[in-house]
Parts: structure tokens; C-alpha cells; sequence
């Protein structure tokens, strides 16, 4: 039972991770654009 609860909690914060980590990577792509288009 325990290890199932773990189980689910780990699937669960590595989706929130890949989340997290495509929204800064989108969030750095959008600011570097920003600085990068000369304006």
C-alpha cells in the first residue's frame, strides 16, 4: 500500500517536473527572443 502511494507520488512529481522544466525552457526561449529581437 505504502509503496504504491510512493509510486503514485513519484509519477506525479515527475510530470509536474517535465512541466516545470518545459515552462522555464519555453519561459527562457521567449525572454531570449525578447532581448534578441533588437528592440
Amino acid at each position: 500500500m505504502v509503496k504504491a502511494v510512493g509510486v503514485l507520488i513519484t509519477e506525479h512529481w515527475r510530470g509536474t517536473l517535465v512541466k516545470l522544466v518545459c515552462a522555464v525552457g519555453w519561459l527562457m526561449g521567449f525572454v531570449g527572443r525578447g532581448y534578441g529581437g533588437g528592440s
